[in-house]
């Protein structure tokens, strides 16, 4: 990187914050798809302690 040109400096950059915005969207789409299924499971969790309640 050291050796590159101004050109290739600027590409290889861009790439890098391109590539560090897609992970910070994918680590955010990540942390909500957790948090929707941690609330569907504890959701299944209390329908099943519920049905074996009735039973």
């Amino acid at each position: 990187f050291v050796n590159s040109s101004n050109a290739m400096k600027s590409k290889i950059l861009q790439a890098a914050i391109e590539i560090d915005e897609d992970y910070r969207e994918y680590i955010q789409n990540r942390d909500r798809g957790d948090k929707i299924i941690q609330l569907k499971n504890k959701e299944d969790n209390q329908k099943s302690q519920n049905s074996l309640l009735f039973q």
